[in-house]
Formats: structure tokens, sequence, C-alpha cells
């Protein structure tokens, strides 16, 4: 870049171009991750937070793109910590709601089938009781 007329179209356009395909490969690790329900869901939605704000423009596309997944990610470990918090509490109202939040949210899958099989235990101790 020393040397190089940033203001020149031609850089602009090239550097534009640049940002969008890192915020691209960057929105493809984020969906591989969360199809794989992968631990590192939060660090790839972090590099890709940090390549679009690090860019100053962006195709609109991919800031979109962008921005969705980052939006899709905050609500399933949102939803993760949630149910997480109601089995911890062992809530079984806070789990049965949690879970209707969780369903279908692949990040959530695990908890969810975890959350599923202590309800069942604890309608089944609950009717033992009874």
């Amino acid at each position: 870049e020393a040397g190089v007329d940033q203001e020149h179209p031609d850089f602009s356009c090239a550097a534009t171009r640049l940002a969008g395909c890192r915020v691209r490969e960057a929105c493809d690790a984020v969906e591989e991750a969360m199809q794989a329900n992968s631990e590192e869901v939060a660090a790839k939605a972090s590099a890709l937070e940090q390549h679009i704000k690090a860019a100053e423009s962006l195709p609109e596309q991919e800031l979109m793109r962008g921005m969705s997944l980052l939006k899709q990610v905050e609500m399933e470990l949102s939803a993760v910590r949630e149910l997480s918090s109601a089995l911890t509490d062992m809530n079984c109202a806070a789990v049965k709601q949690a879970l209707e939040r969780a369903r279908g949210m692949s990040l959530a899958s695990r908890w969810i089938d975890h959350a599923e099989r202590w309800l069942q235990q604890s309608e089944a101790n609950e009717s033992r009781r009874s």
C-alpha cells in the first residue's frame, strides 16, 4: 500500500472486492461450524464480525449475509445458554420453555437431546412419588 494512490478508483474497487472475499470466507466458516455443531462457532463469528468492522465498504450482499449470520449465531447461543441455565437450576417449567425456543436450532441440538432425557427422568420420578 505504500506508494499506492489509495484514492484511485482501481484501488478502492480492489479493496472492496478483497473485503467482500474475506467476509464471504468468514461467513462460509461460520456456516460450516454451525452445521458441524462445532465448539468453534463463537470464535468464527467473532472473526466474521472483525472482518465486517474492518471493511470500509462491502458489497451489500456480503454485508447482509454477514449480519444475518451474526444475528443467527447470537440467537442460537442465547438459546443454548438459556437451556443450560434452566437445566442447571433443575427447573422443569424453565426447561420446557427453553426447549420450545431452542427447537430447530443447530447449535442447541445436543442440549435439546439432553434436556428431553432430563425431563423424561424428572417426570418419571414425579409420577413414582405420586
